[in-house]
């Protein structure tokens, strides 16, 4: 879809019908704090009108609740000035933001407390490799520590053992996934 272009209609689409279904969830579970959780395309986040675009569509979909929404980045659009304006505008709606994939892709550990995002989401490749690779289990606890340093929340990916959430939750993960 973004080699075609068509990401950006395709994209818009999705993040109506993620809002919509959300707020359905938000209806019948009142008691709940659910939160919503959408990725976007490196395309869509640097359109202009992205901003303005999303805050209409909070306001369709019955005011759904800005701080409820997680907006889900990959790295690589932090690079982009103008992505990085809009970010930055989605975070003054109340919007969180998170750093989907980390430490896959060109990002370094000093990133963490540059970046502007709320949560960061660890790869699952880190736990993929924790049998292979010695200490892994301390480097995954290091970046957990360095995020939690930089006042982010942290997300592991991919967890599908419950050795694998027992490490996690050692290492001091915010969050599952």
């Amino acid at each position: 879809a973004e080699k075609t272009g068509l990401i950006l209609a395709l994209g818009a689409w999705i993040l109506k019908q993620a809002l919509q279904q959300g707020r359905r969830f938000q209806q019948l579970c009142p008691e709940k704090a659910l939160g919503l959780s959408v990725n976007i395309s490196s395309q869509q986040i640097k359109q202009v009108d992205f901003c303005r675009d999303l805050a209409s569509l909070l306001q369709e979909t019955d005011n759904f609740p800005p701080s409820s929404l997680c907006l889900e980045v990959t790295e690589s659009i932090f690079a982009d000035v103008v992505a990085g304006d809009v970010i930055a505008d989605a975070r003054k709606l109340g919007v969180k933001i998170a750093l989907d994939d980390f430490g896959m892709g060109s990002s370094s550990l000093s990133d963490l407390r540059e970046v502007a995002v709320d949560i960061v989401k660890l790869d699952r490749k880190f736990l993929d490799q924790g049998q292979a690779v010695p200490h892994l289990s301390s480097f995954i606890g290091a970046v957990i520590n360095l995020a939690h340093a930089a006042g982010l929340s942290v997300t592991a990916k991919g967890i599908e053992t419950p050795a694998q959430l027992a490490a996690v939750t050692e290492a001091g993960v915010d969050n599952v996934q």
